[in-house]
């Protein structure tokens, strides 16, 4: 069964805007770069997105074993398709201001950039053409980042399911170092267990999603233990100025996120 993503892509007033070409250059790459927590002085302004009746929906296509790609609809008609064939499948798919964003996700762990006008053309210039690295420096398991959640135009929160930490990425960066902001740590809600031999395991929290207010991040984490959701899943709350986590629960001890009956 084929699996469809739909999204917006671009709005009316955004649609006349021409693309822009990066600069090829050496940059360093992300992985190089050691990370901090995110602090109030990486505060971000809330923008919702611009939208109008008047769009460009983008599909992602992806039938396992058999490759995926992307189409363009335009007035309920496919006006573009087989963008990006790949013989992977493993993407998620998202947009702004006429931008789209194909992030690879376990083990392909790339994220690169493109304008509607030119969809083919990758828009951060990197020696293998793929984007964005989504690793750290000595990640060598792949972080299996999720999708992207926009906070404004530029900035994004990038859950990452096999990490205990999320990202805070700057999609307009023209240097790859300068792509991840800074983290946002999500390891209180990791959890131990110890089988019959005394071995401890510990289980990341499994973030998949976030949403975003004019004053919030809400990441969504599934807490399981292998593919079996032995722990409650949890909503955490950071604000946005400062991305201290909110404690939801000041009169208990334990976890401040939200636990979700789910």
């Amino acid at each position: 069964m084929k699996k469809l993503t739909y999204l917006l892509a671009a709005s009316a007033s955004i649609l006349t805007l021409s693309g822009c070409e990066l600069e090829s250059e050496d940059k360093q790459s992300s992985q190089n770069r050691v990370l901090e927590s995110c602090g109030p002085e990486h505060a971000v302004a809330y923008q919702a997105p611009q939208l109008s009746t008047q769009y460009i929906t983008a599909v992602k296509e992806a039938e396992y074993g058999d490759g995926s790609n992307i189409e363009f609809i335009e007035n309920s008609n496919i006006s573009k398709t087989n963008i990006l064939s790949n013989t992977e499948t493993d993407y998620a798919l998202s947009s702004r201001n006429g931008f789209f964003y194909y992030l690879g996700r376990f083990e392909i762990d790339t994220f690169q950039k493109y304008y509607y006008t030119s969809p083919e053309t990758g828009l951060y210039q990197t020696d293998n053409n793929l984007g964005y690295s989504t690793r750290k420096s000595g990640e060598s398991v792949s972080p299996n980042a999720y999708n992207i959640t926009f906070i404004n135009d530029s900035i994004a929160i990038m859950p990452r399911y096999a990490d205990e930490k999320a990202w805070l990425i700057d999609t307009s960066a023209e240097l790859e170092e300068d792509f991840a902001i800074c983290e946002i740590d999500l390891s209180a809600y990791s959890f131990t267990t110890t089988n019959e031999n005394n071995e401890t395991t510990t289980h990341l929290p499994k973030m998949f999603s976030a949403e975003v207010t004019s004053n919030y991040v809400a990441i969504s984490m599934q807490r399981l233990e292998g593919y079996s959701p032995t722990q409650s899943a949890y909503m955490a709350i950071f604000d946005l100025a400062t991305w201290n986590e909110i404690d939801t629960n000041p009169n208990e001890s334990g976890l401040k996120g939200i636990e979700l009956n789910l």
